[in-house]
C-alpha cells in the first residue's frame, strides 16, 4: 500500500551557501528600494514643505537650541530686509536692535525651558524704520527622544488690524460724544421698543437717563390714534423708501404736549425689525413761530390787498407779476385780465414816454421816488398818481423784480386845481381892490391933501403982521402935510403901481428898484435882458412885480443885504426872474418847515404866485452866502431881440 503526503510535508532540502547569499542579496535589494522610496518621499515632502513655506505670506523662521537661525522663508527675508545667506547661522543679536534682541532671546529661552507653544504681541521696527505691531507664534521642535532641538516661529503683522481697531474705537468714542452733545434727540427702537436713547432725547421727554429703556414708544404719544398713525406711516415709508419722516405730538413726563419732527433709518434696510435709528427734533417753538408767521402773513396780505395805496410788482421786462386788490378796484380790472400784461398798457402816452428815463434812474439808483404819472382805468378815466419804485436784485446783482407804489392823487389834484383857481380869483380880486384903493389914495386923498397944502400955504399970504412963532408953526404944519402927501403916494404906489399896464413891467420894475434903493439905502441893480418889445400879460406882470416886492423887502428887513441884483430875462417860451442878494442867507428846508407856525408868509406867497403862473420857483441860500430866488414861467407874448442893458439905483 502506498502512502500519499501533501507537498508541504515533503522533506525540504537544506539551502546551499549560494542560495543563502542570494536570498540575503534579495532582501538587501528590497531594503534599498524601500529606503530609496522613503528618501524620495522625504524629498517630495521637503519640497512640498519648502514650497508651502515660500507661498505663505507670513514670515516663518527656524532656530536651533543655541538661538541660531537654521532656516526661513522669503517673507521673513522681506521682513528682515536681508537675504537668507545673511540670516542662516546668525542670532537675533546679529539682526535686531539690542532692546528687541534681548526680548526675543528671553522669550526663546522660556520656550526651550518649557517646550510647547508660545504666543505674544510686540511692536518691532523693520529694517526700513517702520514700526509694526506683530504677533509671534512659536513652537518647540523635539527629536524622537523628546529632546528640544530647536524652534519654529511665525510672525503675523497686525498693524493694519490694530489701526483699524484704534480707528473703530475712535469712531465709537466720537459717535458717543456726538450722541451726548447732540441738541436733537436720538434713539434706537426694535419693533417700537426703546433700545437706547441719548441725553437730548431724555431732556425732551423729561425722563432720567436709561429710565425708558425696554419700554414701548406708546408712552410718548397722547393717544392710541396718534401712536397708530405714526407707526403705520413711519414703517410704511421705511419699507418702501428706506427712510421715513413725519411730524407728530408727544407728551412729556410732566404731561406737556410738544410737537416733534421724526426721521428714521433702519440698521438693516433688508430687515427693519433689527432696529430703526430715529432722530427727534423738538419743533414746538418752530410751530409757534410758524403760527405767528402765518398770522402775520394773513395780516400782511390783508394790508397789501386792502391798503388804500396801489401796489404791484414787475419783472425786468415790465410785465405785471403781482398786484393788490386796490389797483384792480381802482382801474376796474379782474385779476386774470390784469396780471401778465405790460405796465405800459395802463399808462397814458405821456407817462409811457417818460418810462425810458424812469427805468434809467431806477437802474442807476435802485429806486425812483415820488414822480407824477397818470394811469388809465378800464373805462378810460385818467387817474393822477404819485409813483415810487424800488428794484430787487438776485444774488449776482442782476435786476429781478421791481415793486411799484401808486398813490392816487386825483382828488388832491382836483382840490389843488380848485384851490389854484380860487387863489387866482382871490388874488385878482385883491389886486383889483388894491388898484381901487391906490386910485382912491392917489386921485382923491393925495389930490385933496395937495389942495389943502396949497390953501394952507396961502391962507396968510396977504397978512404981513404974522408973528415969527406963528409963521414957524405954520411951516412945520406945511411940511407935515407934504410928508403925509408923500406917504399916501408911496402907499398908493405900493398897493398898485400907477400905469403898470400902460408902461409895462420893465419900466415899472426899473422905477420901483430906484424908489426902493432911495428909501432903503441899498445898492440895487436891475437888468432887463432881451425884453425889448416883450409885453407879458397882466397876470404875469402883476405877480412878477409882487414877487420882486416881497424879495426886496425880505432882503432889506431880514437878510442884512447891502447889494441886490434883479434880472428879468425873456427866453421863449419862458420868462425868467432872478433876484440875488449878498445877505447872511438861511437854511431853506428848515425855514420852509418853520413857516407853518409863523405869521410871516412871504416865501409861501411867492410859491403860490409862481404856481398861479404855472411856473417853478427855486430858492438857493446858504448861511453867510446870500440868497438867490429864481422864477421861471411861460411867456405868452412874443418879443423882439435886444442886447443886455443895466441900471443902477442908489
Amino acid at each position: 500500500m502506498s502512502t500519499h503526503l501533501p507537498d508541504n510535508r515533503w522533506p525540504q532540502p537544506s539551502p546551499s551557501p549560494a542560495g543563502k547569499l542570494q536570498a540575503r542579496i534579495n532582501r538587501l535589494t528590497r531594503e534599498i528600494d524601500r529606503l530609496k522610496q522613503s528618501e524620495q518621499d522625504l524629498r517630495e515632502k521637503s519640497d512640498f514643505l519648502n514650497t508651502l513655506l515660500e507661498t505663505i505670506s507670513n514670515p516663518v523662521f527656524y532656530k536651533d537650541v543655541n538661538g541660531r537661525y537654521t532656516g526661513c522663508n522669503r517673507a521673513f527675508e522681506d521682513f528682515i530686509g536681508r537675504p537668507r545667506t545673511d540670516i542662516i547661522g546668525k542670532t537675533v543679536y546679529d539682526l535686531a536692535p539690542e532692546d528687541n534682541a534681548n526680548r526675543y532671546h528671553e522669550k526663546d529661552a522660556e520656550l526651550f525651558q518649557r517646550p510647547g507653544t508660545q504666543r505674544y504681541e510686540w511692536r518691532v521696527r523693520r529694517y526700513d524704520g517702520d514700526l509694526r505691531d506683530v504677533i509671534f507664534e512659536k513652537a518647540a521642535i523635539m527629536d524622537a527622544g523628546d529632546n528640544v532641538i530647536g524652534l519654529v516661529g511665525v510672525i503675523s503683522d497686525i498693524t493694519e488690524h490694530k489701526r483699524a481697531e484704534e480707528a473703530l474705537q475712535e469712531r465709537e468714542a466720537t459717535l458717543q460724544a456726538i450722541l451726548s452733545a447732540s441738541p436733537v434727540g436720538i434713539f434706537l427702537a426694535h419693533n417700537r421698543i426703546l433700545g437706547w436713547t441719548n441725553q437730548a432725547m431724555n431732556r425732551i421727554w423729561g425722563y432720567e437717563d436709561g429710565s425708558l429703556l425696554g419700554k414701548s414708544t406708546r408712552i410718548l404719544y397722547p393717544d392710541d390714534d396718534e401712536y397708530e398713525r405714526v407707526g403705520h406711516r413711519f414703517y410704511s415709508e421705511i419699507e418702501n423708501f428706506g427712510l421715513a419722516s413725519i411730524e407728530t405730538r408727544w407728551v412729556t413726563r410732566q404731561n406737556e404736549q410738544i410737537h416733534c419732527y421724526l426721521q428714521g433709518c433702519p440698521l438693516d434696510p433688508a430687515d427693519p425689525t433689527r432696529g430703526v435709528i430715529v432722530v427727534a427734533i423738538d419743533i414746538t417753538e418752530r410751530k409757534r413761530i410758524e403760527e405767528q408767521v402765518k398770522q402775520l402773513k394773513e395780516k400782511y396780505e390783508d394790508l397789501y390787498h386792502n391798503a388804500p395805496t396801489m401796489y404791484l410788482s414787475l419783472d425786468p421786462r415790465g410785465i405785471i407779476v403781482e398786484c393788490n386788490n386796490t389797483i384792480l378796484d381802482t382801474l376796474g380790472y379782474a385779476r386774470d385780465a390784469f396780471m401778465g400784461r405790460p405796465m405800459a398798457e395802463f399808462l397814458t402816452e405821456t407817462s409811457v414816454a417818460k418810462m425810458k428815463e424812469d427805468f434809467r434812474i431806477l437802474l442807476d439808483r435802485g429806486k425812483l421816488m415820488g414822480v407824477d404819472r397818470q394811469l388809465v382805468a378800464r373805462d378810460g378815466l385818467i387817474i393822477d398818481v404819485i409813483l415810487s419804485v424800488t428794484m430787487e436784485y438776485d444774488g449776482r446783482g442782476n435786476p429781478k423784480k421791481s415793486r411799484a407804489v401808486f398813490e392816487d392823487i386825483s382828488k388832491r389834484k382836483r382840490a389843488e386845481g380848485l384851490v389854484h383857481n380860487l387863489t387866482q380869483m382871490l388874488m385878482q380880486a385883491q389886486e383889483h381892490e388894491r388898484k381901487m384903493i391906490s386910485y382912491e389914495l392917489h386921485d382923491c386923498i393925495a389930490q385933496n391933501l395937495s389942495l389943502l397944502k396949497i390953501n394952507y400955504d396961502t391962507i396968510f399970504s396977504h397978512q404981513p403982521a404974522i408973528s415969527g412963532p406963528m409963521k414957524s408953526k405954520m411951516e412945520t404944519h406945511s411940511r407935515l402935510i407934504e410928508q403925509t402927501i408923500q406917504t399916501v403916494r408911496d402907499l398908493s404906489y405900493g398897493l398898485s403901481p400907477p400905469g403898470i399896464d400902460e408902461i409895462g413891467i420893465v419900466s415899472t420894475l426899473s422905477h420901483y428898484c430906484e424908489e426902493f434903493s432911495r428909501k432903503s439905502g441899498l445898492a440895487i441893480q436891475f437888468f432887463p435882458v432881451d425884453m425889448e418889445g416883450v409885453k407879458p400879460d397882466q397876470k404875469t406882470t402883476i405877480n412878477l412885480y409882487r414877487i420882486v416886492q416881497e424879495s426886496l423887502n425880505n432882503a432889506w428887513k431880514h437878510a442884512g443885504a447891502r447889494h441886490i441884483t434883479v434880472q428879468l430875462t425873456a427866453a421863449a417860451p419862458d420868462i425868467r426872474l432872478q433876484i440875488e442878494d449878498d445877505g447872511h442867507g438861511f437854511d431853506v428846508p428848515s425855514r420852509e418847515h418853520a413857516l407853518a407856525g409863523e405869521q410871516r408868509m412871504g416865501l409861501r406867497i411867492m410859491r403860490e404866485r409862481t404856481s398861479l403862473l404855472n411856473g417853478r420857483l427855486e430858492i438857493r441860500s446858504d448861511p453867510a452866502r446870500g440868497t438867490r430866488i429864481s422864477v421861471t414861467c411861460p411867456l405868452v407874448e412874443t418879443r423882439g431881440r435886444r442886447g443886455k442893458s443895466g441900471h443902477e439905483c442908489r
